[in-house]
């Protein structure tokens, strides 16, 4: 929260130690690490430099590969920004190059996702979040058909008390209801 960059870096580097790729001799779903064509393999998650309060209503700009900035698990290498627009209203901007870190050939670029989160806090311990997300797949594996997808969740959070909150999430995607949860969270 300081004035300031900073550098993140999440990421994972994993051996096969007996390098044993031999089907004949070990059971290939075994461990993941067998299914590498090396007995070397290693991902980035995350790797972004933070640049803090650049303006005084921007909190944040981050470039690089990040990692669900908001309530979506993706990843993509790009820029977002958080904007503080009042103490109770903040803003967030995001987008990029989609990243896909298990596929099969680990080939993407092609493939974009931009997305704008809002949250308000009408009082201190209740507060709103609405998110809006559209990815791009420039194939889809099984039909060879690009495809666009767009996801809208809305969230309340309530604090009751220092030792209960509860939350509710509804999503939609692609204009069809996805979910509902309703997490009681109880802290001792």
């Amino acid at each position: 929260e300081r004035q300031g960059t900073e550098f993140h870096f999440l990421g994972v580097l994993r051996g096969d130690v007996d390098d044993n790729r031999n089907q004949n001799s070990f059971y290939p779903l075994e461990d993941a690490g067998d299914a590498y064509s090396s007995w070397v393999a290693g991902y980035a998650y995350e790797a972004h430099v933070g640049m803090n309060h650049l303006l005084p209503y921007l909190t944040q700009l981050r470039v690089g590969r990040q990692a669900g900035t908001r309530d979506e698990a993706v990843f993509f290498d790009g820029i977002g920004a958080d904007l503080e627009v009042t103490d109770r209203l903040n803003l967030t901007a995001y987008g990029g190059a989609a990243v896909h870190l298990y596929e099969v050939n680990n080939d993407w670029g092609s493939d974009t996702l931009g997305g704008l989160g809002m949250d308000y806090s009408p009082a201190r311990a209740t507060g709103m979040s609405l998110d809006c997300l559209a990815v791009h797949d420039k194939r889809n594996a099984l039909s060879f058909t690009d495809r666009n997808d767009q996801l809208l969740s809305f969230k309340l959070r309530q604090r009751i008390s220092a030792y209960l909150s509860m939350m509710a999430r509804y999503r939609y995607l692609n204009g069809e209801p996805r979910h509902f949860e309703q997490p009681i969270s109880i802290a001792t």
